[in-house]
């Protein structure tokens, strides 16, 4: 007998994808938690801001309800077509294909936050393959494992332009630098005639390579009447009036947080499309702590000592430079204060400020 929680949402947007996501995760969650999932992931826009608050609301709700709640770190990032140092615009360098990561554990966590921070700006964060096959490379396989996303993807693309061998390959590049059993054909059904001709593609690769499939929904807002709202977002973020009918718009009002039923609906021929998504979930291991400081170690010099007498060797040249001679209040002020830093374990901390603002002042930027 199927359930609403056998189910996993894998791929959505909070109001963390900056004016694209309307689905709030206090929604989300809570209504996960009604339907008995065991678990939600967030795959915002080429940002993980919202990875400490999903994970905080997560615990709250799952002990508010008494019922276990898992929360699976994802992004869904732009991979440039190209290098995503390249940025000439008549080569399409403009252009980017979507890819959806989930962290599997937390080695992986810190591999995506590292390839978010990686991004390079052109129009929007990019990320390229040799960036995330030489994190798989130094960090080993199965700590990361993604899907070919939406509509946007590579693989989607590529077979929307009828160039099937060609998403062939990409697929199988994915899935060679993720590792094999970690990279998974998504499936979408927002009422599209573009995702039932990519799907059948997805279906005949699957096929073809063996590759996973995986049921998706991509939510961007919580319940079918919010599609109005999240036209609205779209408009905001395009600059253009709702009225307007030449605009960017997502042509459905089904990218909303469906039911384990619904879902049961659109892809029962597909069962371990769907039974995939519970697998990952069941993978999932990320803990987060945060009863300790988790900060960066500034590179120290040799013969410098440690964080601490690195610090305190800065300042008395800083506050030299600023006093010349040194009074008894300046010294007695300056070990209080250094002693307050050290105590709170930050000397790394105000080591790393004070080295970004000295670049900064050493460039003529201002500070």
């Amino acid at each position: 007998m199927i359930r609403e929680g056998d189910f996993v949402h894998l791929h959505g947007h909070s109001p963390w994808s900056l004016l694209d996501g309307a689905a709030r995760l206090e929604d989300v969650f809570r209504q996960a938690i009604k339907w008995g999932m065991p678990a939600v992931s967030v795959t915002d826009h080429g940002v993980m801001y919202g990875t400490a608050q999903a994970y905080l609301l997560a615990q709250k709700y799952a002990n508010e309800f008494g019922h276990p709640l898992k929360f699976i770190p994802g992004v869904e990032v732009y991979v440039a077509p190209r290098s995503r140092f390249d940025k000439e615009k008549d080569q399409g360098d403009d252009a980017n294909w979507h890819l959806v990561l989930w962290a599997l554990d937390n080695t992986g966590l810190s591999m995506l936050y590292q390839l978010v921070s990686s991004s390079e700006m052109y129009y929007k964060p990019r990320v390229d393959k040799g960036l995330l096959g030489d994190l798989v490379q130094r960090y080993g396989q199965g700590h990361i494992a993604g899907s070919t996303a939406c509509l946007g993807s590579e693989v989607g693309q590529k077979l929307l332009s009828k160039q099937y061998l060609k998403a062939r390959q990409a697929a199988i590049e994915y899935s060679e630098i993720l590792g094999r059993g970690n990279f998974y054909l998504e499936l979408q059904d927002h009422g599209m005639q573009e995702q039932q001709i990519v799907n059948t593609g997805l279906i005949q690769l699957a096929q073809e390579t063996s590759l996973p499939l995986l049921a998706s929904n991509d939510y961007h807002y919580f319940r079918p009447e919010h599609a109005y709202y999240h036209d609205v977002l779209l408009c905001i973020q395009t600059g253009k009036k709702v009225a307007e009918t030449n605009r960017m718009r997502m042509a459905t009002d089904q990218a909303y947080f469906k039911s384990g039923m619904e879902m049961y609906e659109l892809f029962g021929d597909y069962p371990e499309a769907l039974h995939n998504t519970l697998a990952i979930a069941e993978r999932s291991s990320v803990q987060l702590d945060f009863s300790t400081v988790h900060l960066p170690k500034f590179p120290i010099p040799e013969k410098a000592g440690g964080a601490d007498e690195y610090l305190r060797q800065v300042t008395y040249e800083g506050a030299r430079r600023r006093y010349g001679e040194l009074s008894e209040t300046i010294e007695a002020r300056l070990t209080y204060e250094l002693s307050v830093i050290s105590q709170m374990g930050y000397s790394d901390y105000f080591l790393i400020v004070w080295d970004f603002i000295r670049h900064a002042t050493t460039q003529g930027i201002s500070v």
